[in-house]
């Protein structure tokens, strides 16, 4: 559903990124721990990208001994 959504909206909710977009991206940082099943979702993949190549994002999720934190697709630290 959130990718059919997504094919069509650049965001989750309006015109805008917005705390949903935020509130649905994060769990995406476990993707590869998880083993979240998100094969051939790609619009969800391409928006989850777009997010969290966000400079807030990624200081958000910048790891104490300042690597970078979890992206699309890596669950791990990059």
């Amino acid at each position: 559903m959130l990718d059919q959504h997504l094919a069509d909206h650049e965001h989750v909710s309006g015109a805008r990124l917005s705390l949903a977009d935020i509130a649905l991206a994060t769990p995406l940082t476990a993707i590869g721990p998880a083993k979240l099943p998100v094969e051939g979702r790609t619009n969800v993949l391409r928006w989850f990208e777009r997010v969290s190549s966000l400079p807030a994002w990624r200081a958000a999720t910048r790891s104490r001994d300042g690597s970078q934190g979890m992206r699309a697709g890596h669950g791990t630290s990059v």
